[in-house]
């Protein structure tokens, strides 16, 4: 009897160990996957800490300091020994330390094809005998004009090459996001987007953004009025766009499902329309390559993130 009475008292006693060692497996465990959980929340932290110093870096370059709560600053600083010209970007991870990345910026643009314009076609009144569309007098550059409905060669000066338009030209998303980040971090000064919903024109005289001798408050009084300083003019969402009577203007406008009126303003720099260009007795596009360029390739500004630069330090 005594035998059986220390087999299950030894039993009890294993299974109560066994169930201590359990137990303290479950709470490490536990302790290890909310470790792992806050070390995960930490990193996400500290990436959208990163993308915030990139969008700071974005709206003005420089080294500075930003603060993310009650001591836990964020910090821009030259990184002119590992690349000339580039910042790098620290921002708290842990109480003791941070986490860094280099920061770096270049010039970039939108898609649109190589044409002085692109439209559904090209209204003129009748009584209109001056050619609308031409290039650079002496420079032998041929101007493309690619139209749903071919204008009359009258109408096209003696460089301008005419080719039909297959479907309706529209702006592609990829361009239209990359104008929005643009506007939303800061925009370039000789950059404009008017997203308005609607079949009516916007007179471009009424918008903040004004050409050279019309200024209004907020407004840049120096883009579009010289070929040093051209402007990238985007409207989208149905409206069409008026700016006439403004005489010489050096610009790319782009007018996504509406139409554009010209009288009165001879544009040096392309068009790109969905519906009707409107020439007027007195409106006119001269095709200025170098300006197509400067909005296909530098007219938005790019901050990025380098991938495989991120380190950890300690802090201080």
């Amino acid at each position: 009897m005594g035998s059986v009475l220390l087999v299950v008292l030894l039993t009890c006693l294993g299974a109560m160990a066994l169930c201590a060692g359990l137990a303290v497996l479950v709470q490490g465990g536990e302790s290890l996957l909310i470790q792992e959980r806050d070390a995960a929340a930490e990193s996400v932290a500290a990436d959208t800490r990163l993308f915030r110093m990139a969008g700071s870096a974005r709206r003005q370059w420089g080294a500075r300091v930003e603060e993310f709560g009650p001591g836990r600053p964020g910090e821009l600083e030259w990184n002119e020994a590992d690349r000339p010209g580039t910042l790098r970007a620290w921002v708290p991870m842990w109480p003791d330390r941070r986490l860094g990345t280099r920061v770096e910026r270049a010039q970039d643009g939108i898609d649109l094809p190589y044409a002085a314009v692109v439209a559904d076609r090209l209204v003129w009144p009748d009584s209109r005998t001056v050619a609308a569309i031409s290039s650079p007098r002496g420079t032998g550059t041929v101007a493309p004009v690619v139209t749903r409905v071919s204008p009359p060669a009258a109408m096209l000066g003696p460089d301008v090459a005419s080719s039909v338009l297959p479907k309706r030209w529209s702006l592609d998303e990829g361009s239209l996001f990359q104008i929005r980040e643009e506007m939303a971090h800061g925009s370039h000064a000789s950059v404009l987007l008017l997203e308005r919903d609607g079949l009516g024109y916007v007179e471009y005289a009424d918008t903040l953004w004004s050409p050279a001798g019309d200024p209004s408050p907020g407004g840049n009084d120096a883009a579009g009025s010289a070929p040093e300083t051209p402007a990238l003019i985007v409207v989208t969402g149905g409206a069409s766009l008026s700016v006439s009577s403004l005489g010489d203007m050096f610009a790319v406008i782009v007018v996504d499902g509406g139409s554009l009126r010209l009288e009165g303003t001879l544009l040096h720099g392309a068009v790109f329309c969905s519906e009707q260009v409107h020439m007027g007795a007195s409106g006119g596009v001269v095709f200025e390559p170098a300006i197509l360029r400067w909005a296909t390739d530098r007219s938005l500004g790019r901050v990025r993130l380098v991938p495989g630069t991120r380190t950890e330090s300690d802090v201080g």
